[in-house]
């Protein structure tokens, strides 16, 4: 496979290399890992070589691990001596031995801990620099305005797998079921930066790590946790929409016309996604097409985390489900700048631990109707 970047690590940290990995492609820098990439049947340590050579970097995740390994010190030697520029991405606090200094000493390091994910961005920006490559200039769209609920109407609706999502439907949304919900309101568009950032200086929480296109004030925020989605609806006096609620309005609720996506059945007209951001990042919100209930962005520009553990359907009905009392991973709904058309369906399922941020995960606010949002 055609690839820019050679990943280097030990087994032991395959998954901070695998999240690194994860970054590095949703920025479009295409990666080359073990053992994903080894064709099986073929030489091992062929491969390896061989995809040394055709990189274009070498990204070394370096650890106390890394540096007792044989096998990265192989692969360092070879990169160092096909002539690859070497970016060691140091995860914890280790003094390097005298072979690997001997490759590295003069590198430029990348120090990445206590929180590798804080320097993934400057990671990427670093691997752009090296590539010739840079973030194309984000536009920008109309000044943000406070947070606007929209009404939903309580009714029902059949959940899941439907007609008009035909072959697309993942065994995640089947079967198809009844759902009868209560009315309540869901916020017109995505949280933003300047949401975000009012709440960060009213309640001094960090803002989070910046993406790579940096901080502008009417993008979805990204980069939260579902903890700190969750928290910033409860300072608004809401919560997060259940995976219900969430799918109900992309529908379009009473109103629904049964499109695949939120609001139309072309991509184009109603959200952003990989073919129309080139994979860059973000763009404004409410730049596209509402849907029936005149809600945007509920397919596209950012995943959205909602309030529940992801559980598997049954052909049961459901009245006002909420999802199990615990779980492992949190639903979220919607698809991303980064996303193919195929997670931008309404029904399309998604989901990550709560602790889990990404440069393509966002959020909106929900409340019951006879609740009232805080001013503050």
């Amino acid at each position: 496979m055609e690839h820019e970047i050679f990943i280097s690590y030990s087994t032991i940290d395959k998954s901070i290399a695998d999240a690194v990995c994860h970054s590095l492609e949703e920025n479009g820098i295409t990666c080359w890992i073990a053992p994903r990439d080894v064709i099986p049947g073929e030489s091992y340590a062929r491969q390896i070589m061989h995809s040394i050579k055709d990189c274009k970097v070498v990204v070394l995740i370096f650890s106390e691990n890394s540096n007792r390994s044989e096998h990265v010190e192989n692969e360092i030697d070879k990169g160092f001596n096909s002539g690859k520029p070497i970016i060691p991405f140091m995860i914890d606090k280790t003094e390097m031995n005298d072979e690997l200094g001997y490759y590295l000493g003069r590198k430029h390091w990348l120090i990445a801990y206590p929180d590798y994910r804080e320097k993934t961005a400057e990671l990427i920006s670093s691997i752009l620099r090296l590539l010739g490559r840079n973030h194309p200039q984000m536009e920008k769209g109309p000044d943000c305005v406070p947070i606007k609920m929209v009404k939903v109407e309580g009714g029902n609706f059949d959940m899941g797998a439907t007609l008009e999502q035909g072959k697309d439907a993942y065994d995640s949304e089947k079967p198809k079921h009844k759902v009868i919900l209560n009315s309540f309101e869901i916020s017109e568009a995505p949280i933003t930066v300047a949401q975000y950032r009012e709440y960060c200086e009213a309640t001094g929480a960090k803002m989070p790590v910046a993406p790579s296109w940096g901080w502008i004030d009417n993008h979805p925020i990204v980069n939260v946790s579902w903890y700190d989605a969750d928290s910033f609806a409860k300072w608004k006096g809401c919560r997060l929409p259940t995976e219900a609620e969430w799918e109900f309005a992309a529908r379009g609720g009473n109103l629904s016309k049964h499109y695949k996506y939120s609001g139309g059945n072309t991509p184009d007209e109603i959200g952003w996604f990989a073919d129309n951001t080139g994979q860059s990042g973000t763009r404004p919100v409410r730049a596209k097409k509402p849907n029936e209930l005149g809600l945007y962005d509920m397919s596209g520009n950012v995943y959205e985390w909602c309030n529940d553990w992801k559980y598997e359907f049954t052909s049961e009905e459901q009245v006002n489900p909420t999802g199990p009392e615990e779980g492992i991973i949190k639903a979220s709904k919607g698809g991303s700048w980064h996303s193919s058309t195929r997670s931008l369906r309404v029904s399309n399922r998604d989901d990550d631990p709560p602790e889990f941020y990404s440069h393509n995960v966002g959020f909106r606010i929900a409340r019951n109707t006879n609740e009232k949002i805080s001013e503050t």
